[in-house]
């Protein structure tokens, strides 16, 4: 058993970049074996989803996009994969995002947590406050982490690059 687990959150989970690449590209590494064992893979978005909507969403996209798409690979994959409604203007959604991330990670492991920003960078210096003020409450040693990617992302993409990033 790892030592460590692995979280990753997607930021704008719902939209067409998710669908088309970032969903099937995923899938692709967990078939190949390239995700660590243990990951899961957190949709966000404003989208009223369920865990069952963002899976039946991602395996379209995986059918369509994924040539070497298999019902049985998918199985073990859609395991992995959990959706949570929430608006990156809402301090309330992001302390409910942080309670279901807990919640999930529940177990003698550490969780290392990634997250992607599919996303303006107006919108992803948003979410980099929101994640940095949640932090800060709950772990100083993750404030720092997240202080760190704010400020690689802006040195990387400046204050008004457009398109998505990753965090």
């Amino acid at each position: 058993m790892p030592d460590r687990t692995t979280t990753i959150t997607i930021f704008g989970a719902s939209g067409d970049l998710t669908h088309r690449k970032l969903g099937p590209a995923l899938y692709r590494l967990a078939q190949k074996g390239r995700l660590p064992a243990g990951t899961r893979i957190v949709g966000v978005a404003r989208s009223s989803w369920s865990d069952r909507e963002f899976r039946d969403n991602l395996q379209a996209a995986a059918r369509d996009y994924v040539t070497e798409y298999a019902d049985d690979s998918w199985a073990a994959f859609a395991k992995q994969l959990f959706y949570q409604p929430g608006d990156i203007d809402s301090d309330a959604d992001f302390a409910t995002l942080a309670q279901r991330l807990t919640a999930l990670e529940q177990g003698p492991q550490i969780a290392s947590r990634r997250c992607l920003a599919r996303m303006r960078t107006q919108r992803v210096n948003a979410v980099l406050e929101r994640l940095l003020a949640a932090a800060q409450r709950l772990d100083r040693q993750r404030a720092g982490d997240v202080r760190r990617l704010g400020e690689q992302q802006r040195r990387v993409h400046g204050e008004d690059a457009d398109g998505g990033h990753d965090l």
